[in-house]
């Protein structure tokens, strides 16, 4: 469960790192 969560932490990291770029994008 805490490796899940894990993952799911980085996942979140990575998306508020590229929402911006994509704002940028845009």
């Amino acid at each position: 469960m805490t490796k899940i969560n894990h993952c799911w932490q980085l996942k979140q990291r990575k998306l508020m790192n590229f929402i911006p770029i994509l704002f940028l994008v845009l």
